[in-house]
């Protein structure tokens, strides 16, 4: 043990004698115990702490804090705050910086004559740590235990984060002291976890299979009472908690979770258990509850239901799966028939395959420092090496290392080891790109919110492959300076495009894509059945479950369509007045007459025509006007039980117990519920 200093995270204290805060060798880490905390109930919060330095391999057990350096809490669910998302830990912060992405109560701290930012957040993680009985643990938290003005030491520190996460007795994820939701997201983990786990003990697995969420015929059965009284309120309580929260949203978590041996969840004066958080989110999105409980895509900015969580369990089974097993390893996943190991290229390759596809899964994550969108995943790229391969590039925080050189170089290395060019299918339209002088088969890696590639939302066995010889060929580019140069062959042309998927979903207006089914030439349709099953084919890339889509999913997308349709309608039935925030509804023939001159009804109309044309069977994929009119009625009907229940008018004596707005609009939706499903792994990643 050596260079240890005293220090406090909220005032100057003396100083310490010790003259210097620099590392002794490139292989020490620094560590914090916190000696005591003042903790008053209302007021600022202060933690001292002594800081040591120490050999990673000698290092006493220790935990490693995860957080966020700024504030933790998004003002709302539509923030997307990719400016400050949250991502500070290896970004420099000059003594006395103004930055808008640290909190504005910046509290100085000492250890020894070396000045440091200790934010709010880290000293509300270190005061709740002392509360919970962990103040007894050496600690490594980021913001303190690295150098933050010594770009030298970021970059080898960063190359032993996965040392430091896989060597720490626990993970520690502090969410900040913030309350908000937190009363649901614990009983949805807690008592309502519980009575899920008694519904199937007694009942069997299969149960459970097929009910909703919101269902009371099976909510009732589980014999619990959400907070609040009602279901819908919880789930989109869980909802915000996860949204607004930017630690789920932080880059660098990713390796920080899925490094870690055990995890703990530290949220306000709440510990929650994380294997219960994967379990419930993997729950949710194999019962397909996130189409009927949560909130929409459209207005969750491409999040659903569960997605931050479930987005870190599969990391982990991403790096489990590429992590080479070792020789005589009765669970070897490497071997072939025999068991023999691939040779050195294949295993080159395989890496090659899982860092594109980590990439592509965490590409949803911000940083602040555009770089780590590379190098957050530097210890799990490590862990997942063969045993004669070392990294193929270096972390690089210098000035000649840009965002754009770092992000070109690590595509071009892909074209090259890859034999499929596959690296070509993460690059996003023009229009999404925020970073300049990109060369343009290059991802901006930090456009988060883009559509999945066609390569990669099927099982290997039903892959969109354009050759399928896999027989040997010649390079099929080289890259000169910043231009590609390919080899290739004119297969097809795109005659026409529509609005980007995510404007369809976001908006729920079809009358884009209605419009171009409606112009498809006569030739094409000669191989289909009609324009409706050009577009929902289209739609989901032909796609269901990562299988080729059975054409009964035109049912579904019949009823997905009549739905959006029919929300747009009733769209128009509601007035606000702005003056006393009353909501009423017009009537709904009113509307109806307004509605029949839509460009999309018309269209609708001749492409359900075009659609049965030839066959004797009604069009399977396009609703009729009266069938959007039917639905039309049903939400008209249910806003308008909700309006007067809100008023106190009743229709019968007694009255009877009315469905929720949530519930009737889960049960209008069921049968395009499976078509939504369809179309979540092309809406974005």
């Amino acid at each position: 043990m050596g260079n240890c200093a005293t220090t406090e995270a909220e005032k100057q204290t003396e100083p310490s004698a010790e003259p210097s805060y620099g590392l002794p060798t490139p292989t020490s880490i620094r560590l914090l115990k916190i000696t005591h905390a003042h903790i008053p109930e209302q007021g600022e919060r202060s933690v001292w702490f002594t800081i040591c330095a120490f050999e990673l391999s000698d290092a006493p057990d220790f935990l490693a804090l995860s957080y966020t350096w700024t504030d933790p809490m998004r003002p709302d669910i539509f923030s997307t705050d990719e400016t400050a998302p949250g991502i500070f830990a290896q970004q420099s912060i000059p003594s006395g910086s103004t930055s808008s992405h640290v909190d504005p109560d910046n509290t100085p701290a000492f250890i020894g004559d070396r000045k440091y930012k200790a934010t709010k957040n880290l000293r509300d993680g270190l005061a709740q740590i002392f509360l919970s009985g962990l103040a007894s643990n050496w600690i490594w938290a980021d913001a303190v235990c690295i150098d933050q003005e010594n770009d030298t030491e970021k970059e080898v520190q960063v190359g032993m984060m996965d040392e430091i996460y896989s060597r720490a007795m626990a993970v520690v994820v502090w969410l900040g002291a913030d309350e908000s939701d937190l009363e649901e997201f614990v009983w949805i983990h807690g008592e309502f976890f519980n009575a899920l786990n008694t519904f199937v003990v007694e009942n069997g697995v299969e149960a459970i299979r097929g009910q909703q969420g919101l269902d009371p015929a099976f909510t009732s059965r589980l014999d619990v009472t959400p907070p609040g009284g009602s279901w819908a309120g919880v789930w989109k309580a869980y909802f915000r908690f996860c949204r607004r929260r930017r630690w789920f949203s932080r880059a660098w978590i990713v390796q920080e979770v899925v490094l870690a041996s055990h995890v703990v969840v530290l949220c306000g004066g709440k510990d929650i258990e994380w294997p219960r958080m994967v379990l419930m989110a993997e729950l949710v999105v194999l019962l397909q509850w996130q189409s009927q409980v949560g909130v929409g895509v459209e207005e969750g900015f491409g999040r659903a239901l569960g997605d931050e969580v479930v987005r870190l369990s599969a990391a982990r089974r991403i790096m489990d799966m590429a992590t080479p097993r070792k020789v005589g390893d009765s669970e070897n996943a490497d071997g072939g028939e025999f068991g023999e190991q691939p040779d050195k290229d294949e295993q080159r390759r395989r890496w090659f395959t899982a860092f594109i596809e980590m990439l592509l899964h965490t590409r949803v994550y911000s940083a602040t420092d555009p770089r780590d969108k590379i190098y957050s995943l530097v210890g799990i790229l490590k862990k997942m090496l063969p045993a004669d391969m070392d990294l193929p590039f270096r972390v690089d925080y210098s000035e000649q290392m840009t965002p754009q050189r770092l992000f070109t170089s690590i595509t071009a290395m892909f074209l090259r080891e890859l034999p499929d060019l596959r690296a070509l299918s993460l690059v996003e339209d023009r229009g999404s790109r925020k970073m300049q002088d990109l060369p343009s088969w290059g991802p901006d890696y930090t456009c988060h919110l883009t559509g999945s590639p066609l390569t990669t939302i099927r099982t290997a066995a039903y892959a969109f492959v354009c050759d399928p010889t896999h027989a040997a060929l010649p390079p099929a580019c080289r890259i000169s300076e910043n231009h590609l140069f390919v080899q290739g062959a004119e297969i097809d042309r795109i005659l026409a495009t529509a609005a980007p998927m995510w404007d369809v979903i976001r908006t729920q207006v079809l009358d884009d894509c209605l419009a171009l089914c409606e112009d498809l030439s006569p030739e094409y349709l000669q191989t289909h059945t009609g324009p409706g099953e050009v577009l929902w084919r289209t739609m989901t890339a032909n796609t269901f479950e990562q299988q080729p889509a059975p054409g009964s999913l035109a049912t579904s997308f019949k009823s997905w369509m009549a739905v959006r349709l029919a929300a747009q309608i009733v769209k128009g039935t509601l007035r606000h007045d702005e003056a006393t925030d009353e909501v009423t509804l017009v009537g709904l023939e009113e509307v109806f007459k307004e509605v029949t001159k839509m460009d999309s009804l018309r269209i609708l109309a001749r492409l359900r025509a075009q659609d049965g044309r030839g066959s004797a069977e009604e069009s399977r994929s396009i609703p009729t006007i009266d069938e959007v009119f039917q639905v039309a009625q049903q939400m008209y009907n249910s806003q308008l039980h909700h309006i007067l229940a809100k008023q106190g008018i009743t229709f019968t004596d007694p009255p009877i117990p009315q469905p929720t707005v949530e519930e009737e609009t889960v049960r209008i939706e069921g049968e395009a519920a499976a078509f939504k499903h369809a179309i979540s792994p092309t809406e974005c990643t």
